[in-house]
């Protein structure tokens, strides 16, 4: 049997529309998790947080070493006060978390990050003290 042009196109047409309708349903099959259940209203607010971000960094210093453990060593001399640590996984919600740690106003303040999984995170410290609320943000890619 001979195909002519028309029915060439016809297939064509055919299998063009299946490979479509077949990414349609392969991608809205796949789970995408939001960074935050607020994303807009966080949008609108992240002035202040560059806000927050801008002292901070002149007053804490973050470092971390070939055997995981986070360093924040002041700068500045700061209150001692407790802070909040958190960590975010982009791959996974499930393996963000948050903890306390005590800062010190003129020693370093260590973390130990040897449960912390391999792969990128987002580490997010953020204080408040008598000079205002402060936020510091870092990325790092552990090994």
């Amino acid at each position: 049997m001979k195909l002519n042009w028309g029915h060439k196109l016809v297939i064509i047409t055919v299998l063009f529309m299946i490979f479509i309708l077949s990414m349609i349903i392969y991608i809205s099959t796949q789970n995408v998790e939001l960074v935050d259940e607020n994303y807009y209203e966080e949008g609108i607010r992240y002035q202040d947080i560059i806000d927050q971000s801008a002292d901070a960094n002149n007053m804490l210093q973050v470092t971390i070493d070939e055997k995981r453990v986070f360093t924040f060593k002041p700068i500045t001399k700061l209150d001692s006060i407790d802070c909040k640590l958190s960590f975010y996984r982009p791959s996974s919600k499930s393996k963000d978390f948050s903890e306390t740690i005590l800062l010190h106003d003129t020693l370093s303040s260590i973390y130990d990050a040897k449960n912390l999984e391999s792969g990128p995170w987002k580490l997010t410290l953020t204080w408040e003290d008598s000079k205002g609320k402060h936020q510091i943000e870092k990325e790092y890619i552990l090994k």
